[in-house]
C-alpha cells in the first residue's frame, strides 16, 4: 500500500488512463486505486497523494488551471490536465475528480467510476478528519520548509473558484451529507450515462470487474485505509499522505461551507 500512497510514479508516457475516478475523497479511494492498478495492470494515479509526494510542478499546475477561466481557459485546463495524466492508466481522488468533465473530454474512450459511500458515515468520517486539522492561518508557518506542501494553502484557495463553477450550491443544500450529493450531481451533467458508474468499494471486486469487463482477481478485494498506512508509514509521510488524502476534503467542505454561507 506504501507504493500507492506514496510517490505513484507514470510509465510510458503513450499510456493514458482508461479510468477517470470520480469519487470524492473519503469513498474508498486509496482500496479503488489499489484495485485498479490490479486490474488494469500499470500505475494509477491517487491525485490527492501524487499532488503533495512528487515533484512541484505538478501541484503548480493544479494551481495554474484551479485559477484558469474553466470557458476561455478550456485548452490550457485540458493539455495541462494530460500532461499531468501521461503515463497513467487510471486516476482518482481529489483534486482529479474536480475535473471530470474535461478528463473525459481529453480521454474520450475512458469509463467514469465514482467511488461512493453511505453519506452520512461519509460526513461522519470528515467530521472526525476535522478534529485533527489545525487551523488554516498556520499551514504557511508548518509546511514552509517541505516542498510541494508549501504551496497546500495556495492550492486549497484555488479551488474556490472551480467549486463555485462545478457544484450547484442550491439554498436547500447544508453544509454536511448533501456535499455526495453535489458531487453526483455534478458528475451527470457533464458524463453520458453510458459512461458513467457507481461504485462502493465494500461490494468487492465483483461489480467492479462487470464494469471493466475483466475477470475477477483470485484474492481478496483490497479495503485500505489512512490508519492501516500510519502504521507502515514514517511521521512526516503520514502527514503527507493525511494532507494528499484526507485535509483535502476538510477544506473543499470548508469552501462549500463558505459559497453556502454567501462568502
Amino acid at each position: 500500500m506504501s507504493s500507492i500512497l506514496g510517490p505513484s510514479l507514470p510509465g510510458d508516457p503513450s499510456l493514458t488512463p482508461r479510468v477517470i475516478g470520480a469519487g470524492y475523497s473519503r469513498t474508498g479511494t486509496v482500496s479503488f486505486t489499489i484495485a485498479l492498478q490490479k486490474l488494469l495492470n500499470g500505475p494509477v494515479c491517487h491525485t490527492g497523494s501524487v499532488c503533495f509526494n512528487r515533484e512541484e510542478a505538478i501541484i503548480k499546475q493544479f494551481c495554474a488551471i484551479g485559477k484558469a477561466d474553466p470557458v476561455k481557459d478550456q485548452a490550457l485546463i485540458n493539455n495541462t490536465l494530460r500532461s499531468i495524466f501521461a503515463g497513467y492508466v487510471g486516476l482518482t481522488d481529489s483534486p482529479g475528480s474536480m475535473y471530470v468533465g474535461e478528463l473525459a473530454e481529453v480521454y474520450p474512450d475512458a469509463v467514469v467510476i465514482c467511488t461512493t459511500r453511505d453519506a452520512e458515515r461519509w460526513w461522519e468520517s470528515v467530521q472526525e478528519l476535522e478534529k485533527t486539522v489545525v487551523a488554516f492561518w498556520m499551514l504557511d508557518i508548518l509546511f514552509s520548509p517541505m516542498p510541494s506542501l508549501r504551496y497546500f494553502k495556495t492550492f486549497i484557495m484555488s479551488m474556490a473558484p472551480r467549486h463555485d463553477y462545478i457544484y450547484d450550491y442550491g439554498p436547500e443544500k447544508q453544509r454536511g451529507p448533501d456535499h455526495l450529493q453535489i458531487h453526483e450531481e455534478y458528475l451527470k451533467r457533464v458524463v453520458p450515462s453510458s459512461r458513467l458508474f457507481f461504485f462502493d468499494v465494500k461490494d468487492g471486486w465483483a461489480p467492479l470487474c462487470k464494469i471493466l469487463d475483466c475477470p475477477i482477481p483470485d484474492e481478496p478485494f483490497p479495503h485500505a485505509n489512512e490508519k492501516e498506512a500510519m502504521q507502515e508509514a514514517a511521521v512526516v509521510r503520514w502527514m503527507q499522505i493525511i494532507v494528499g488524502g484526507g485535509l483535502l476534503v476538510v477544506f473543499g467542505v470548508w469552501i462549500f461551507g463558505r459559497y453556502r454561507a454567501g462568502g
